[in-house]
C-alpha cells in the first residue's frame, strides 16, 4: 500500500526538509506501506492544482504560503483560512499543519 504526500511551504528549503524525511522513512519498514512524495508547492492555487489532479492522503501545507492574487479562488488565502477552505473542498485528506508559531492555548501540558 502507498500512502500518498504533498507538501506546501512558502520556504523551498522546509519542503526539500520535509521531502528528505519521507525518503528517510519510506527506506525503512513502515508495515508495508510506501510513502510517496506527490509534489510540493508554495502557492495555494498550485497546492489546489496539485490536490485536483492527484490523491492524496497526507498533506502538509505550511501555515503561509506566497500569496499572489489571480483568477484562482484560493490565491490569497493562506493560514486558517486556506486549512479551513482545504477542509472543507477535501475531507478526505488527513492535514498536518507546519507553523512557526507557537499554540498559546497549551491546556495545561507544560
Amino acid at each position: 500500500m502507498s500512502v500518498n504526500i504533498l507538501i506546501a511551504d512558502e520556504h523551498t528549503l522546509i519542503r526539500r526538509g520535509i521531502f528528505s524525511m519521507i525518503n528517510t522513512l519510506s527506506a525503512s519498514a513502515m508495515n508495508g506501506k510506501t510513502l510517496n512524495v506527490i509534489g510540493d508547492t508554495d502557492l495555494p492555487a498550485g497546492l489546489v492544482n496539485l490536490l485536483s489532479h492527484n490523491t492524496v492522503d497526507i498533506l502538509f501545507p505550511g501555515f503561509a504560503l506566497n500569496t499572489r492574487r489571480s483568477q484562482s479562488p484560493v490565491s490569497g488565502l493562506d493560514g486558517i483560512s486556506l486549512v479551513k477552505w482545504l477542509a472543507r473542498k477535501f475531507p478526505q485528506i488527513r492535514t498536518v499543519v507546519l507553523s512557526p508559531y507557537r499554540n498559546t492555548n497549551n491546556h495545561g501540558n507544560g
